[in-house]
């Protein structure tokens, strides 16, 4: 797991602002290299501001740095106002996100679904989808870093700190 953590410049408080978590793995259908965004936090007086919008962002650039196909992430279909963030930021179903089956006495709806963005078209060269040079991106800390040793959070508590810190993260 890695980290994106955020500080204001200028902010008297020693703590953060806020922190974006991520892994680079293979998901969705077919399996293809993804950056996942696991959690986004953010502390009460830096929501509404843009934060959360730069925190996906930079997980974006990661992505195209690093040559993967795809940001992922998990949003429960209950929370509107961070699906809608996310559709403002160009995120949409995944091929792999569950849908609707029909069971023999009900239709069975997911209560969540798998989103993401393409970093680059499928027939894009690698010199194509090079990103221009910008800030380093020195906010990411590892585990050992931040002294997390703590296994990755189920997708239902990620989903519940989401709700909360997005629903103000990007202003509305």
């Amino acid at each position: 797991m890695k980290y994106l953590l955020l500080k204001r410049t200028g902010s008297a408080e020693q703590s953060l602002d806020g922190f974006l978590s991520f892994m680079l793995t293979h998901d969705s259908t077919p399996s293809v290299p993804v950056l996942y965004v696991y959690e986004v936090h953010l502390q009460k007086d830096a929501r509404g501001v843009g934060l959360g919008r730069h925190l996906m962002v930079l997980a974006e650039e990661i992505a195209k740095r690093v040559g993967v196909e795809k940001v992922m992430l998990t949003c429960f279909v209950s929370n509107n106002t961070a699906r809608e963030f996310y559709v403002r930021q160009g995120y949409g179903p995944d091929e792999c996100s569950p849908r609707e089956r029909k069971t023999r006495n009900k239709t069975v709806k997911p209560d969540y679904v798998i989103m993401s963005k393409r970093t680059r078209s499928s027939n894009q060269t690698d010199s194509q989808s090079e990103v221009a040079e910008a800030e380093p991106v020195n906010e990411v800390a590892s585990d050992e870093e931040t002294g997390d040793d703590s296994s990755a959070t189920e997708d239902s508590e990620i989903e519940e700190d989401r709700e909360s810190d997005e629903e103000s993260s990007d202003g509305g």
